[in-house]
């Protein structure tokens, strides 16, 4: 989406910003991947200042971009959501048609580290989904990583 476009999309919600309970950033494909995440998520928190953010990724950039996490993410009830959609790895490379399960596990805990150094108090959520007959459960906050 165009910086424009979320520019013209928070100008029009100012209108209810009152009624606005939250803000997630999901969908199709990693958040932390688009070109101007970094100016999406300032220009979006600028306008709304007071409004929780839920990010959803699926950890293999959180690394990357945990100043970024750290530095937009920082009100109490903001959310970073890591979704694994596997409880172990063979699943998880099964599912995915790829080997990350480790690795984004590592990195989470890393994040989790430093969060709890910068003595921010951003919850973070680690997600599990399983998939069982067509349906899909969803566990939350996965066990510490601390």
């Amino acid at each position: 989406m165009p910086l424009e476009l979320l520019e013209q999309i928070c100008q029009n919600l100012a209108v209810v910003k009152r009624n606005i309970k939250g803000i997630e950033f999901a969908g199709l494909g990693e958040p932390l991947l688009h070109g101007k995440i970094d100016q999406a998520l300032l220009l979006i928190r600028s306008r709304f200042p007071n409004v929780p953010f839920r990010l959803f990724s699926n950890g293999l950039v959180l690394k990357a971009k945990t100043d970024l996490i750290l530095k937009t993410l920082t009100k109490s009830d903001d959310k970073l959501v890591v979704s694994l959609n596997s409880a172990d790895a063979e699943s998880y490379a099964r599912l995915n048609n790829a080997d990350y399960f480790n690795l984004i596990c590592r990195t989470s805990k890393l994040f989790s580290r430093r969060k709890t150094q910068d003595l921010l108090k951003l919850s973070f959520n680690l997600w599990v989904r399983i998939g069982i007959s067509g349906y899909w459960i969803a566990f939350g906050g996965i066990g510490s990583l601390s």
